[in-house]
């Protein structure tokens, strides 16, 4: 069984890998999404790499500007 932090790596890893999918297969860039998001591009960088964890509130932010489901950048799988 994997302990709690390993979990909390691997929806890091997994939102991250999302939010890039995602904003590459709408063509968007890192400045784009920061402008249409309010969030610094250095922090969606470090989201998309999965070295910071995205707040709650900042997901369906990303989610809104990419035009998809929140719950589909917690998917895994993808």
């Amino acid at each position: 069984m994997q302990n709690k932090t390993e979990d909390l790596r691997n929806l890091r890893k997994t939102i991250g890998n999302n939010i890039h999918k995602e904003r590459a297969l709408r063509k968007v860039t890192l400045a784009r999404l920061s402008r249409l998001t309010g969030i610094r591009m250095k922090k969606l960088d470090q989201y998309e790499l999965g070295k910071n964890m995205v707040r709650l509130e900042e997901v369906f932010f990303i989610a809104r500007s990419l035009g998809v489901a929140a719950e589909k950048l917690f998917e895994a799988g993808n």
